[in-house]
């Protein structure tokens, strides 16, 4: 058993994504405080190369698995030979622009990001019990430049004596989906593909979001489903 969270997080390292080392990234500003916390508790945070990175903005763990749980004599059962495994977490990072281009996809009804999911757990091998975790920058920004973009366009028809009526084209950037759709498509992919989502995320926010998903508390969660111990 362990009594510390640094304790178990010396047992856990992150692996990202060969594109998350560049500059241009999604969490590039988050990088310095990932790397500082990961670190200061001895861990490793680890860059993979271009040709094991599928996807872009992948971030996946790896445990050093010592025992594995026997649901029969319901007890933990020490390894022989411990080892490093992935562990079944995989977290993408996605930016809102590129959510709301997978939900006007042409295919229509959000087929689009919903189909982007499967993809994606199909390209990083997940199995059905894996929890795929997908962060979206942005969005909090994208919904306030929408209300924005909705209040200017109402406020202009008021001017011109139409108010009242529907309002056609919102401002140049900003897109024709409303934010219900988007809530609306985003809890058809927590309900058909059984992903986890973290909303709005800005680079500040990404730093505790990442931490906790190397938590051995978040892990715990998955013990019943893995029969896997640190």
């Amino acid at each position: 058993m362990r009594t510390s969270k640094n304790d178990t997080l010396r047992e856990i390292h992150l692996y990202l994504s060969a594109d998350l080392s560049q500059p241009s990234c999604p969490i590039a500003g988050a990088l310095p405080e990932i790397t500082h916390r990961i670190t200061d508790n001895l861990s490793q945070l680890h860059f993979l190369p271009v040709e094991e990175s599928p996807l872009p903005g992948v971030i996946r763990f790896k445990r050093h698995v010592k025992s594995r749980y026997d649901h029969v004599r319901k007890a933990w059962i020490p390894l022989g030979d411990p080892k490093w495994e992935w562990d079944g977490t995989v977290v993408i990072i996605i930016t809102a622009d590129d959510l709301v281009d997978m939900i006007t996809d042409p295919r229509g009804e959000g087929g689009g990001l919903r189909e982007w999911a499967s993809d994606v757990r199909l390209a990083m091998g997940m199995k059905a019990s894996d929890q795929l975790v997908i962060m979206i920058k942005g969005l909090g920004k994208y919904y306030s430049k929408l209300k924005s973009a909705q209040n200017k366009e109402f406020t202009a028809a008021a001017r011109a004596g139409v108010a009242g009526k529907e309002v056609g084209g919102l401002s140049a950037g900003v897109g024709k989906l409303g934010r219900e759709d988007i809530d609306m498509e985003l809890l058809r992919l927590e309900m058909e593909n059984g992903a986890f989502l973290v909303h709005g995320m800005s680079t500040r926010e990404s730093v505790p979001h990442i931490w906790a998903k190397a938590d051995p508390q978040w892990k715990r969660l998955k013990i019943s489903k893995t029969g896997c111990s640190t």
